[in-house]
């Protein structure tokens, strides 16, 4: 399983080499869940050519941060989105420039085995320019309207076990009174894209990343600039919430006080000033 990461920001991270599937790239490792060998993590491809392996064993749902690149007969541009299973057909990787790739992968990203003949083409998913796709509010949770909140639905799992979407809000999004706290009986598991989030346990800004385990209560967001988020629910094809009845202040500045693994507690130590990269 997972450990609960509730946040840390990637720039904290050290970049290290990447498995060797990915053809000499670096990558920021956020999470891991020690007994799948799933990852979540930033790869960073340089610009120019690489030779990625013929295939992994793992899907890769993918977000291109910056950058853009051909990925065999796929192309990348800033802000796409693609699900490739376990068998996909990839190539080379021929980037413009600098290529930094948010991925979650459901297995250890590894060289595919010759096993794999072949890959579940209904699967597959992009890539889409997500520039492209009108924002929608339609059964938001009035609890977080302060927020004036859109989303984009990306992708939702064959088996119902996990949607994918992007979550944009407006600047100067503060409740106009206490504010109730929120849990699920799924995980969350969250990218900040861009801008700021003060929450329960202090501020996300660009880079933050957060896995947050079922039932753990949270919330007393508020954003200054806006965001936007890169969204996952592991567990659940729909974010399920459960609002407390007890309410707590809100504030622009709450203490730093993230909730991190041994391993991480070093690196979210710190508040993180607004950053300029990943």
């Amino acid at each position: 399983m997972r450990p609960y990461i509730e946040f840390i920001q990637s720039q904290q991270q050290p970049w290290q080499r990447a498995p060797d599937a990915f053809g000499g790239a670096d990558w920021k490792v956020l999470s891991r869940d020690n007994d799948s060998g799933a990852v979540t993590a930033i790869l960073r491809f340089r610009a120019g050519r690489c030779e990625l392996t013929a295939a992994l064993a793992s899907d890769w749902e993918l977000f291109v941060l910056k950058g853009a690149a051909q990925v065999g007969k796929v192309e990348l541009v800033t802000h796409a989105y693609a699900y490739l299973p376990a068998g996909f057909p990839l190539g080379p990787l021929s980037a413009t420039e600098d290529l930094i790739v948010l991925s979650f992968f459901n297995g250890a990203p590894v060289a595919a085995t010759a096993t794999i003949a072949h890959y579940a083409e209904s699967r597959v998913i992009g890539p889409i320019d997500t520039v492209a796709l009108r924002w929608e509010n339609s059964g938001m949770d009035p609890n977080i309207n302060h927020l004036n909140a859109s989303r984009k639905n990306l992708r939702f799992a064959p088996e119902g076990d996990c949607r994918s979407y992007l979550l944009g809000g407006m600047p100067q999004g503060f409740p106009p009174a206490d504010a109730s706290l929120e849990r699920h009986p799924h995980c969350e598991e969250f990218f900040m894209v861009s801008g700021d989030m003060a929450c329960h346990v202090g501020i996300m800004r660009t880079g933050a990343y957060f896995w947050r385990p079922p039932e753990i209560s949270h919330g007393r967001d508020c954003t200054r600039t806006g965001f936007l988020l890169f969204c996952r629910t592991p567990g659940s094809n729909k974010t399920i919430s459960r609002w407390s009845q007890e309410r707590y202040p809100v504030s622009w500045a709450p203490a730093h006080q993230p909730v991190l693994p041994p391993e991480l507690a070093t690196s979210g130590a710190v508040p993180q000033p607004d950053p300029i990269e990943y």
